[in-house]
């Protein structure tokens, strides 16, 4: 048994303007999954006793990020998300690739959908509730702040600690992970501790167009601005997140003397 639903896609595109990833939530009862173990016809499928344990808990489903193998995008996703070790970043469970088409062999159909070719590579990954239908109108503003400040805090963490930039993010790669109890969240910038007890953890999953980047410089960070204001101008609600918007807005807006973002974080989260 498979219970299939496709998400958003993350806006990876060729030069025709094709989708290269596509996203499903994808329910799969045991035999499935003991079944997706053993197929030897997955290449790079990680076989291990603690991924079939994983996958069997996931009561909610799994994600699956689909692409043809002929583009690096998950590869790269899957090595990448590796590398982060911080609650605010979705850690992938496996990569592997396949020669036929893995949501025909998922749900038992000849599955004929132009989106998922034959010779892909795929991610797996724990399922959490994208953002962007998350009803944040049941919620008090604290809360929607706690969110706001979670996403911004791991941006500037991965940023700064890490050094890796991501290129294309929009609440189409976050996430919301509901724990059931309160989580402390401690985030180390530029020698200041920051912490934030939630037991909703913002997840942030955009590593497939990410890059290290050794010299920071001010087109990088306009890039790191923009992306701020992207998401923020995407998740704005009842006009709550303007100030803030205007404010991350002016920090870039003079293209010779853009606001180094250590210098910025702190008059940000104050208007939260």
């Amino acid at each position: 048994m498979c219970v299939i639903s496709k998400f958003n896609t993350q806006s990876i595109k060729n030069k025709n303007n094709e989708v290269l990833i596509d996203i499903y939530h994808i329910i799969l009862d045991n035999d499935k999954i003991l079944d997706l173990y053993h197929n030897e016809d997955l290449r790079f499928f990680l076989k291990t006793p603690q991924i079939l344990n994983k996958l069997s808990k996931e009561v909610s489903g799994i994600i699956l990020k689909i692409s043809s193998w002929d583009y690096p995008f998950l590869k790269h996703d899957y090595i990448m998300s590796k590398k982060i070790n911080h609650i605010n970043f979705v850690k992938h469970y496996c990569y592997f690739e396949y020669e036929d088409n893995i949501i025909s062999y998922l749900t038992n159909n000849n599955y004929d959908n132009n989106d998922n070719n034959e010779y892909s590579s795929n991610i797996i990954t724990p399922y959490y509730i994208p953002i962007n239908k998350f009803n944040f109108l049941e919620i008090n503003k604290n809360y929607f702040n706690n969110y706001i400040k979670q996403i911004i805090l791991a941006l500037y963490h991965i940023y700064f600690n890490c050094n890796i930039k991501f290129n294309t993010i929009n609440i189409n790669n976050i996430y919301i992970d509901d724990r059931n109890k309160n989580k402390y969240i401690k985030y180390i910038i530029n020698n200041n501790t920051y912490i934030i007890n939630s037991n909703y953890i913002i997840k942030i999953d955009s590593f497939a167009t990410s890059e290290i980047i050794t010299f920071l410089s001010n087109n990088d960070y306009k890039n790191f601005y923009n992306n701020i204001e992207k998401i923020l101008a995407e998740l704005n609600s009842n006009l709550l997140l303007d100030d803030i918007i205007e404010i991350i807005h002016d920090f870039n807006n003079d293209s010779e003397n853009i606001v180094h973002p250590l210098k910025s974080l702190n008059i940000i989260l104050s208007k939260l």
